[in-house]
């Protein structure tokens, strides 16, 4: 899923597909048995969107040739694609 979101949005991800789909796995488990419980759908709504950003700013377009090496590249990416510079290759929940 994570592969084919970033070839249709034209980006590449900058952190290995295997631990993004890892973290997205744990992320819509949490937020899945977490409603189940509790029927807190904004709460839910609200996470989805906070997971959303963390995975954006692991996009960038694909012919850009920054790559996110540590935490302050991430952030540094996470700011241009708020700028609208980067490409957000997130499928949306």
């Amino acid at each position: 899923m994570l592969e084919r979101a970033a070839e249709q949005m034209g980006a590449r991800w900058t952190a290995p597909l295997e631990k993004l789909a890892h973290h997205l796995v744990a992320i819509l488990d949490g937020i899945t048995t977490t409603w189940l419980a509790d029927g807190a759908s904004e709460a839910a709504r609200a996470t989805a969107r906070f997971a959303a950003g963390a995975f954006a700013a692991h996009a960038v377009e694909a012919d850009d040739a920054s790559d996110a090496t540590d935490a302050t590249d991430v952030v540094r990416l996470a700011a241009r694609s708020r700028q609208g510079t980067t490409t957000s290759a997130v499928v949306s929940p």
